[in-house]
């Protein structure tokens, strides 16, 4: 993970479309023309992207939606938001 997603993270404003799709969640880049498929607890991060969110308030929110530990939470959320950063998707 970026030292710039340490805090807060939130995805970027425009060129993205997303729809749902047999429990996945489709993204196109827009800018990119690139598609990303996101599963499981990924779809539920990226809804709560929408706005900013801090590091921390992501990892509560798996904890209390999914029956995973801490350790776990916090390396899913930390590699979620390096992919998306990655993939040029976070503002």
């Amino acid at each position: 993970m970026t030292a710039a997603h340490r805090g807060t993270a939130r995805l970027r404003e425009g060129g993205l479309s997303s729809c749902s799709v047999g429990g996945e969640l489709v993204v196109l880049d827009l800018d990119s023309s690139q598609y990303l498929t996101i599963r499981g607890s990924g779809v539920y991060l990226f809804e709560l992207l929408g706005v900013a969110r801090h590091r921390d308030d992501l990892v509560a929110a798996l904890l209390a939606r999914f029956e995973v530990d801490e350790c776990t939470a916090r390396a899913d959320v930390d590699r979620f938001l390096a992919d998306l950063a990655e993939a040029g998707l976070l503002a």
